[in-house]
């Protein structure tokens, strides 16, 4: 049961090593800000396609909309925590997935 633990724990310590790597090497801010938000994304990626068989098409428009609004208020709340009202990148409503995700 320990070694099962440990084998978890080191595999989120890797996988949070990775995503900081991956979110930090680009030195663009605004990608910054975007690859941050890929959790919120994958989150919600990964629930849209569990449900694909339950949900009508309207409910699974509507959790993808949902999905969409979730990261783009994650992007702005990363944007404003790391750089303050400075950091513009264009993420008007509806644009939060625009930039190649």
């Amino acid at each position: 049961m320990r070694l099962i633990g440990n084998l978890l724990g080191g595999s989120v310590a890797l996988l949070l090593a990775l995503w900081l790597s991956w979110v930090f090497v680009t030195p663009v801010d605004c990608e910054r800000v975007r690859r941050g938000a890929a959790p919120m994304r994958a989150l919600f990626d990964t629930l849209s396609w569990g449900v694909r068989h339950w949900a009508s098409p309207e409910d699974r428009m509507d959790f993808i909309a949902t999905g969409m609004e979730w990261d783009l208020k994650s992007q702005r709340f990363l944007a404003k925590q790391f750089y303050g009202d400075a950091l513009d990148c264009g993420q008007e409503k509806g644009q939060g997935r625009a930039h190649g995700a």
